[in-house]
């Protein structure tokens, strides 16, 4: 979703395993394609915990508990991303008030 709208892929490098760490480790970057709305709606489905340390430096116990704790930020349910989709397009789809309809109805 992030790509498509951006037009950018959230995390490049030419590296695997430094494309890994940046998606381990980086929150996506807001670009000013995306709308506020929508940007937190990709945040909040993106949120993760930073490992401590680079992934060859850990124990796989740890990288896997930092990760679960990670997910607990996330959407928990498809309907809850669907739902924050929702709400994003309806703001998106309402027609907008020019300032003399504001103003004087």
């Amino acid at each position: 979703m992030y790509e498509c709208i951006s037009k950018a892929p959230p995390f490049f490098n030419t590296h695997p395993e430094m494309v890994m760490h940046l998606q381990l480790n980086t929150e996506i970057e807001n670009k000013s394609k995306i709308t506020p709305s929508l940007f937190s709606v990709l945040q909040k489905a993106t949120s993760k915990k930073k490992l401590r340390l680079p992934p060859a430096q850990l124990e796989q116990a740890e990288i896997i508990e930092t990760i679960k704790a990670g997910k607990q930020n996330r959407f928990q349910y498809c309907d809850e991303l669907i739902a924050a989709f929702q709400s994003v397009l309806a703001a998106v789809q309402q027609p907008k008030q020019g300032i003399f309809k504001k103003l004087f109805g």
